[in-house]
């Protein structure tokens, strides 16, 4: 059977490890022991060490470190941090705090890798492994190197590899900061690769401080007969860089590297192939704003945009905190909607679900490009008002409103007011009531347009706290009206 452990600013690495109450005191304890499908769960606060994986997992059996930000598990509320530095104000103590070789099958969610002499996080696989399996989610990644050292925030040497009968390397909702992500490969003398490679709804933010300030690089280290490839890049933003994504020498038209949705912002070049093969990068629905060059050796693909603004908000870390309370002390990292970005998506590699964790579509109907959903915003408006008051909240687009309340542990009712007018279409508009990321009811709209409808929420807090009202449009035509929010 499976086992779980835990991993506390308070433990022990004498300690059992089997409960929050027996926790480990060190994070590498747990990599040292854990086996095929285990679970970790590490407490809030900073881990300075370095963890070595020493065991892989197994298909179905997947090796999770998880970062108990929410506390639910361990007791402990906050953000995980791995630090590579001995103290706030040292320089790096050590290489990495990652060391990641030869080991398949593991997953790691909500953990901030902070600095390193080196990589954050490294991979210098001795064989050939392809990292089946292994996930990042949710993480971040900060360099603290020399900004004129080789180094990038993470680096996955996958040499020949082998075709992943399941998924291969992946990093989904991440962030890397002042550098990047860098995977190696070489050619296999037997046979083409297929690395089933996936980076999505990530933010790269480089420093334009060095030339090896790239952002993505996949980079074929030595050259064989047979080709490979296989490595998607959807849905990412690049900004503050010499490359957004630069593919060194790729031959492989079959297995291309495709980049699809993404921005590119304030890049020298966006997109860069470095020698190779004609075709064996590929881009489409691309956007690319303040770049000396878009593309370079890459032909533009039909739905690519050249020119105008992109514009991010908000803290970089503050994505953990979201998942798992369902808001932020900062400002969401969100494009503001009909900065021309609206319409320009495609579905084809497009992930189900943006950084925060919110259902694609969002933003009009259609696909937005980028890590962020755009959604759609209230305003201000005149034409329809409840209860003799002068002005409601009014939705044009797809999107949601939230307002916070102070809530205590007894039964409780939002109610508010709503009405559609003659040209809505859409899904029913709804009021939502959630505590954290956990929804405590919805309501929505059941009668036709044109007519007021009072929407009701009733629920039983277990503590007191905050709970958030969302008010939630899904006009693709006409507008929805909002009015006389109340709670009792």
């Amino acid at each position: 059977m499976p086992n779980t452990y835990y991993v506390r600013k308070t433990g022990s690495d004498a300690a059992a490890g089997t409960s929050a109450g027996a926790a480990w005191l060190t994070i590498d304890k747990a990599a040292n022991t854990v086996a095929a499908g285990d679970t970790v769960y590490i407490g809030a606060g900073t881990y300075r060490e370095l963890v070595t994986m020493d065991t892989s997992g197994s298909a179905g059996n997947i090796i999770s470190f998880i970062a108990d930000v929410g506390g639910s598990q361990t007791g402990d509320t906050g953000l995980v941090i791995i630090s590579a530095h001995s103290s706030n104000v040292a320089v790096p103590a050590r290489d990495y705090c990652l060391q990641f070789q030869d080991k398949d099958f593991i997953s790691w969610q909500r953990v901030i890798f902070y600095g390193g002499n080196k990589e954050c996080v490294v991979g210098n696989t001795v064989s050939n492994l392809a990292y089946e399996g292994v996930t990042f989610e949710t993480c971040v990644f900060v360099s603290t190197a020399l900004p004129n050292q080789s180094y990038n925030a993470v680096t996955f040497n996958l040499n020949t590899g082998a075709t992943p009968a399941t998924t291969g390397l992946t990093f989904k909702k991440c962030k890397f900061v002042n550098s990047g992500l860098l995977l190696q490969f070489d050619h296999d003398a037997t046979a083409a690769r297929n690395f089933k490679s996936v980076v999505e709804n990530c933010r790269f933010t480089g420093t334009m401080k060095s030339s090896y300030n790239d952002c993505l690089v996949i980079q074929r280290i030595t050259n064989n007969t047979f080709k490979s490839g296989g490595f998607s890049v959807n849905n990412c933003y690049f900004t503050q860089a010499s490359f957004g994504v630069q593919v060194f020498e790729p031959d492989s038209t079959t297995y291309p590297v495709a980049i699809r949705n993404c921005t590119f912002n304030m890049c020298a070049t966006g997109i860069e192939r470095w020698f190779g093969t004609a075709d064996a990068v590929t881009s489409d629905y691309n956007r690319f704003s303040a770049c000396n060059t878009a593309r370079s050796g890459v032909t533009a693909g039909g739905n690519d945009v050249t020119g105008g603004e992109y514009v991010l908000l908000g803290g970089l870390v503050d994505h953990a905190l979201y998942e798992v309370f369902g808001w932020s002390p900062y400002l969401p990292d969100e494009p503001i909607v009909g900065n021309g970005l609206i319409n320009n998506g495609t579905v084809s590699g497009m992930p189900t679900e943006d950084m925060y964790g919110r259902l694609r579509p969002m933003g009009n109907g259609s696909h937005d490009v980028g890590p962020v959903e755009s959604r759609g915003r209230g305003s201000r408006s005149s034409t329809w008002a409840a209860d003799s008051s002068t002005y409601s909240m009014a939705f044009t687009s797809i999107g949601y409103h939230e307002m916070m309340i102070p809530i205590d542990a007894s039964s409780t009712t939002v109610t508010v007011k709503a009405y559609k007018s003659a040209t809505y279409a859409g899904t029913a508009p709804k009021l939502e009531v959630l505590i954290g990321s956990t929804s405590q009811g919805t309501d929505s709209m059941s009668v036709g347009t044109e007519v007021e409808e009072t929407l009701s929420v009733n629920f039983t807090p277990s503590a007191a706290g905050w709970a958030r009202v969302r008010l939630w449009s899904y006009a693709t035509a006409g507008t929805v009206y909002f009015d006389s929010a109340a709670v009792t």
